[in-house]
């Protein structure tokens, strides 16, 4: 019944018995009038729902749009199929419009609306985000952009990866996996927000009856839908099960996610290449190592990556919470779960934690000793202040006494004052041999303190304003505590040396005996301190390589050249000259050549060349006397070089051993980013050559006559 013969009906009613609901009726529809105000006449005549169409991107079969939502009266993202006529692209692009509109999270784009046109083609809008994605982000970072490199360190990166995390963890939580989590799918707002993009690929696992859904859609209509033409997954950051058409599950999603960080900590993809080699290499689990490209990632994070990245699911994190969780210890210094730290290592974080606390300790042990020695030497002073003071009290008593027995009382009080006095005498001794005690081992406490931090760190961060200031300080508190402690003299000397300041060092090697050799050469270069240049540099180096016994001596040349690079900034003409002097010194009266090609990073050996490691430094550790040059190529000409395991710390690429003496192929099986090694026809036998890695190829050639 409507409004007008309702009001006719009551108007006949209000004639006989003056019905009030006539009244609030009239009311009523005066004020329903009145309300209907602009927005909702423009909703009531509106004809169209969207309007200002312009194109923002293409991937895929989606074809991406800025439109104005004429009901909401702002813009939105509208996608459509780029083929509108293909009809069996429609069920998959709605699927994952469905699917996307079931994930309720902060990290995953809102779908407002999903719907037919006029043509009857599917559509669905979603959030207009500003902003680039972590693609682009990771490209300019990697380009140099200094606006890029400021406002994303590696902190805000990490920001950025847990909440992709979040998004992904939840979506699991709901048994959806995306399986094609990338940079290129994660979208940074202007003002910090993440967004988890394209689900297109994504697939329900199952069931979860603790998060299970009324509107949850059906797992076996959903994943019978695939994209149409397009490869399930992106090459690089595909899962080794995604590759061999295994079961995907929550840990395909972490490779994925593992892929993306190492991208963070070091710039680039994991896994590249040729398509079929990329694969292989994805399914073997070859790739180099986080910390060869990038030495300032922690320990900690690089092993977040390596876990996440395993070939095997069952090695993996079994879940994202497991790896957040993990990423989570990391931020807050502590030990993760996927390094394995010893107990060194977790004495190390547990320092990094608390500096504050740490150094509160020194300083109290330090206030502590010295109120002690203070202490001591005012008990000292009280007691013979009391012992003089007892004295001249018996004496005046005894004055006092009889007269007659003077003598004797005299003698008795000599003899008293004797056996007091050597009492006396001899705890001052106890007293004074104890406290010589504390001072010693006080000194060699801070002598093995200086010790610890200079084994415990690289020796070109000694130029470090802090550590330097650190070291020296334990050891001139422990000379000025004992000048005669010969091991902190040692220390400070041959700190001052790897630092050219020869002038000091040389007045810390007089305190010591023996180290002429090394005085000698701190007095010819006090000159020449202050310049620091190559040429000097180089002069001290052939002196130091002449001295024997040049175990000794090679290890005090590495830390010299660890910390001059550093210091310095010395060129790559400067680092080549280095490595040219010392091939030299390692192979004395002997005619070498050594040739480096900086663009293809090509080293080229000739000569009777047979050893190229220095010996171990105070840390246990040895290095190829090359490391300066970081070659990826080595080719040798005519030498008389034998040991493979020498080379294990360049990131070599390829490797020409024709000019060899080699014999043990074994060692490649650590060269882990070697992919080619070039042998003479006939050099090595088929089962010599049976100890080849898999991922490495071999080439067999001639050598080039002359």
């Amino acid at each position: 019944m409507d409004k007008r013969k309702q009001i006719s009906e009551l108007s006949q009613r209000a004639l006989e018995g003056r019905d009030d609901r006539l009244m609030n009726l009239f009311e009523d529809e005066e004020d329903n009038t009145q309300n209907e105000g602009v927005i909702f006449s423009e909703l009531r005549h509106l004809a169209e729902d969207y309007s200002q169409k312009s194109e923002l991107a293409q991937g895929g079969m989606k074809l991406i749009s800025r439109v104005f939502d004429k009901r909401t009266n702002r813009f939105v993202a509208m996608a459509e199929l780029i083929k509108k006529e293909e009809s069996e692209l429609y069920e998959p692009f709605l699927r994952e419009a469905r699917l996307t509109a079931l994930l309720d999270h902060p990290n995953i784009m809102n779908i407002h609306e999903i719907g037919l046109d006029h043509d009857s083609h599917p559509y669905f809008t979603m959030d207009l985000k500003q902003g680039d994605n972590l693609e682009l982000i990771l490209k300019k970072i990697a380009n140099g952009n200094s606006n890029y490199k400021e406002k994303y360190g590696l902190n805000e990166l990490l920001d950025i990866f847990q909440k992709v995390c979040n998004a992904v963890d939840y979506a699991h939580s709901k048994a959806v996996v995306h399986l094609d989590l990338k940079p290129d799918n994660i979208q940074v707002g202007d003002y910090g927000e993440v967004l988890v993009c394209d689900w297109g690929l994504s697939k329900i696992i199952g069931s979860n009856d603790d998060v299970q859904q009324d509107n949850l859609l059906n797992p076996d209509i959903l994943n019978n839908m695939t994209l149409h033409g397009v490869i399930k997954g992106t090459p690089g950051y595909m899962a080794p099960e995604q590759i061999s058409g295994d079961e995907k599950t929550q840990q395909t999603d972490v490779f994925s996610l593992g892929c993306i960080l190492y991208k963070i900590c070091t710039g680039k993809e994991p896994f590249k290449g040729e398509l079929e080699f990329l694969f292989t290499k994805t399914v073997e689990g070859r790739y180099t190592a986080v910390l060869e490209l990038n030495k300032s990632i922690a320990m900690g994070l690089a092993a977040i990556v390596d876990k996440a990245i395993r070939p095997k699911p069952e090695d993996r994190y079994l879940s994202v919470d497991q790896l957040i969780n993990d990423l989570r210890k990391y931020r807050e210094g502590f030990a993760t779960e996927a390094e394995n730290a010893g107990a060194l290592r977790l004495l190390q974080l547990l320092y990094k934690r608390n500096k504050t606390l740490s150094y509160l300790l020194l300083s109290f042990f330090l206030v502590t000793s010295t109120g002690l020695y203070i202490f001591i030497n005012r008990i000292a002073d009280e007691r013979a202040i009391a012992f003089e003071e007892r004295d001249r009290a018996r004496l005046a008593k005894e004055k006092e006494g009889l007269a007659r027995k003077e003598v004797e009382r005299n003698f008795l009080i000599a003899e008293t004052a004797k056996k007091e006095s050597e009492k006396s005498a001899e705890l001052l001794a106890q007293e004074k041999l104890q406290l010589e005690k504390l001072n010693r081992e006080y000194v060699n406490d801070l002598v093995n303190q200086s010790v610890f931090i200079s084994d415990n760190m690289n020796f070109w961060e000694l130029h470090n304003d802090r550590l330097h200031r650190e070291t020296l300080l334990y050891l001139d508190r422990a000379i000025s505590l004992n000048s005669n402690a010969s091991m902190a003299w040692k220390q400070k000397a041959h700190l001052l040396f790897i630092m050219q300041r020869y002038r000091d060092a040389k007045t810390c090697f007089e305190h010591l005996e023996g180290f002429d050799e090394l005085k000698k050469i701190c007095q010819d270069f006090i000159k020449r301190e202050e310049r620091q240049s190559l040429k000097s540099f180089i002069k001290v180096l052939r002196r130091l390589g002449d001295l024997q016994p040049r175990p000794r001596y090679r290890t005090l040349m590495d830390q010299m050249i660890s910390y001059d690079l550093h210091a310095h900034k010395r060129s790559e003409e400067d680092e080549i000259a280095i490595t040219k002097l010392l091939v030299e010194i390692w192979h004395p009266n002997k005619k070498v050549s050594l040739e480096f090609n900086s663009e293809l990073r090509e080293l080229t050996l000739s000569g009777p060349i047979n050893y190229l490691r220095f010996e171990r430094n105070p840390s246990g550790k040895r290095r190829s006397i090359l490391w300066l040059l970081n070659p990826k190529v080595i080719i040798f000409k005519g030498t008389e070089f034998k040991q493979l395991s020498q080379l294990f710390d360049l990131p070599l690429v390829k490797l020409d051993v024709r000019g060899t003496q080699i014999k043990d192929l074994t060692p490649l099986t650590k060269f882990k980013s070697l992919e080619r090694i070039i042998v003479e026809e006939g050099q090595f036998k088929k089962e010599q050559l049976k100890a080849l890695p898999q991922w490495v190829r071999l080439t067999k050639k001639e050598i080039a006559q002359p």
